[in-house]
C-alpha cells in the first residue's frame, strides 16, 4: 500500500480528482498527414541549350525475332513467344513524354518514331548522326533521346496462411537502355542501362478474390514498361513528386474550427485561426498553430514565408518535427534555386 508523508495529501479521492483536472486542462493534440505533389529538380540535367527533342525507338526487334520473354509463374520458368517489343517500347517511350509534357523543360519536335530495317537487318546499336537528323526530320532539332530496347522477366507467386487466406504477388522488372545524342556537338551526352521493378500485392479469402488487384499479365507489363520510361524522364527533366508533411489539430475550439476549414478544403480560412494564434500566445499551443501556417504557405508556393513561420515554431517550443520540417523547407529552398537555373525562370 501506497504510504504518503503528508497527511494534506491522505485522501486517495482527492488524488484521483487533482489528475482528473490536470489531465482536462492538458491539451490533446493530434497529428494529422497531408500529401501533395510539387515540382523537384532533375537529377541528371541536360544543358539548357538542348531545348528541342526527338523521340526515336530504337529498340524493336528484327523481323524473324520471336522477341518472347521468360518468366516464372508459380517458381517455374516459362517462356512466352508472343511478341511484346513494339508494346514495350512503345509504352516505355509514353511514359518518358508523359513526364516531359509535364514540366515543359523540353519542346518535343518529333517522335517517338522508330528507326527502319533494312534486308530484315536493324541500325547498329551506336546511331550516326546523319540519320538521326533525317529521322527526326527538324532541322532545329538540339538532341535525339533513343531507346534501343526493353527487356522484362515477370514473376507471379502466392502463398496462404493457416485460416485460408491467400496472398498473391507479381514483380516485374523492366530493364531500358537508353543514350541521348547531342545532334549540334554531334556527342554523345548521356548513357544509361536501367532496372525497375513494379510490383503488385494483393489478398483475399479465395484464389479468386486474391487475384482481384493483379493485373492482366500484358497489361501489368504495358504499366510496367511505362513507369520505367517515366522514372528515366524523372531523371532528365524537372519531374513532380509526392511529398508528405503533417500538420496539427488540438482540443482548443478555435483549432477544431480551424481543422473542420481544411477539410472543406479552404487553408486560407484556417490559416486565418492559425494566425491569431501563432501571434496572440506564447505556448505549446502557438508553436502548432506556426507550424501549420509554415505547411499553408509551403502549399501556396511562399516557401521564405513558410520558414519565417516554421522558425516561430522553433522558437516557442522547440521539436523534433519542427526542426525536421524547418530542414525540408530548406531544401525545398535549395531545390528551387536549381529549378530557375534548369526552366531558365525569371523572378518577377
Amino acid at each position: 500500500m501506497a504510504c504518503f508523508k503528508n497527511t494534506k495529501y491522505k485522501n486517495p479521492g482527492f488524488i484521483l480528482l487533482t489528475c482528473l483536472i490536470c489531465f482536462m486542462l492538458t491539451s490533446c493534440v493530434t497529428e494529422r498527414r497531408f500529401s501533395f505533389e510539387v515540382l523537384t529538380p532533375a537529377s541528371l540535367p541536360i544543358a539548357s541549350s538542348i531545348q528541342n527533342i526527338s523521340l526515336i525507338n530504337h529498340g524493336l526487334k528484327a523481323k524473324g525475332d520471336s522477341a518472347g520473354s521468360y518468366y516464372s509463374f508459380i517458381n517455374k520458368i516459362a517462356y512466352d513467344s508472343v511478341p511484346i517489343d513494339t508494346m514495350l517500347t512503345y509504352s516505355c517511350l509514353y511514359g518518358l513524354l508523359d513526364i516531359i509534357e509535364q514540366s515543359n523543360r523540353f519542346n518535343v519536335v518529333s517522335g517517338p518514331l522508330h528507326t527502319p530495317t533494312f534486308n530484315n537487318q536493324k541500325l547498329p546499336s551506336i546511331l550516326p548522326f546523319d540519320t538521326l537528323q533525317s529521322l527526326s526530320g527538324n532541322p532545329l532539332t538540339h538532341a535525339a533521346i533513343v531507346l534501343e530496347g526493353v527487356e522484362t522477366f515477370d514473376a507471379f507467386d502466392y502463398s496462404n496462411s493457416l485460416d485460408g487466406s491467400y496472398f498473391t504477388n507479381l514483380d516485374i522488372l523492366v530493364q531500358s537502355k537508353w543514350r541521348i545524342y547531342a545532334l549540334d556537338t554531334r556527342e554523345v551526352i548521356l548513357r544509361q542501362t536501367r532496372i525497375d521493378t513494379i510490383s503488385w500485392y494483393s489478398a483475399g479469402a479465395s484464389w479468386d478474390k486474391a487475384n482481384e488487384n493483379i493485373p492482366d499479365r500484358y497489361v501489368a507489363l504495358e504499366q510496367a514498361a511505362s513507369e520505367a520510361g517515366s522514372v528515366f524522364g524523372k531523371l532528365i527533366t524537372p519531374s513532380y513528386r509526392k511529398v508528405n508533411r503533417i500538420w496539427f489539430v488540438t482540443d482548443n475550439p478555435s483549432m477544431q474550427k480551424a481543422a473542420d476549414y481544411v477539410q472543406k478544403g479552404d487553408w486560407t480560412s484556417a490559416a486565418s485561426i492559425w494566425n491569431g494564434l501563432a501571434t496572440a500566445h506564447k505556448n505549446n499551443l502557438a508553436s502548432l498553430a506556426a507550424f501549420n501556417m509554415a505547411l499553408t504557405c509551403e502549399l501556396k508556393g511562399e516557401l521564405e514565408l513558410a520558414i519565417y513561420w516554421i522558425e516561430r515554431s522553433c522558437e516557442l517550443k522547440l521539436s523534433e518535427k519542427n526542426q525536421l520540417y524547418k530542414t525540408k523547407l530548406q531544401e525545398r529552398v535549395a531545390q528551387l534555386n536549381v529549378l530557375e537555373a534548369q526552366l531558365k525562370i525569371q523572378n518577377n
